[in-house]
């Protein structure tokens, strides 16, 4: 027998055996290959809207009424749910500057926001992100000191019991510059990135 003809019959013969086994990981891939779910923005209320967090978008209204009433001009706002107790925000927009002068600051923010079922678990996620870096910032939340701590309240109807907040920085504050914020109130984690430079 020809040594070719002789190595198709093993190679028949192992894969008839690995068929009768029903091992089928030599010729699948371990792992398949995610699916991408691409859905259309046009609806303002997509289908699984009702399996979100009601608490979280209620709160993702309230936090976007707050920039509203700080003067804030949005020109764009979107929201990407990554499953339903988690939402990514990215808005783009022109704040007046603190100091009242001409010059306005134009920002961009790209925010993740959890909703907890327990403080406890909030707490433990927070505990887990890397804070190097950051400086502890605002042990003891007032209204009007921190917006989404602000949009919490004005959804729950009273001030987190707890309250943390972490923040670094970096750049300049006369050119442009960006904040790092990591904070909890209550049973939510609000992670976000404020890009910042002037018009």
């Amino acid at each position: 027998m020809k040594p070719i003809t002789l190595a198709v019959y093993i190679i028949a013969i192992v894969a008839l055996i690995i068929g009768a086994c029903g091992c089928t990981s030599l010729f699948n891939s371990p792992t398949a290959t995610p699916t991408k779910t691409t859905t259309s923005n046009t609806s303002p209320t997509p289908p699984e809207a009702a399996q979100h967090d009601a608490l979280l978008e209620r709160y993702l209204a309230a936090y976007q009424q707050i920039y509203k009433d700080h003067n804030v001009t949005i020109s764009s706002r979107e929201v990407t749910w990554k499953n339903s107790t988690t939402a990514d925000i990215d808005i783009e927009f022109t704040a007046p500057s603190p100091s009242n002068r001409p010059t306005h600051w134009l920002k961009q923010a790209n925010v993740e926001v959890v909703h907890f079922a327990s403080v406890d678990d909030a707490t433990n996620y927070l505990n887990s992100l890397d804070k190097a870096y950051y400086t502890p910032t605002n042990a003891i939340y007032e209204k009007g000191s921190y917006w989404p701590a602000d949009a919490y309240t004005n959804v729950t109807g009273h001030a987190p019991s707890v309250y943390k907040q972490y923040d670094r920085s970096a750049g300049s504050t006369t050119i442009g510059y960006s904040i790092y914020e990591i904070s909890q109130y209550d049973t939510f984690v609000f992670t976000g990135t404020f890009d910042m430079s002037r018009d």
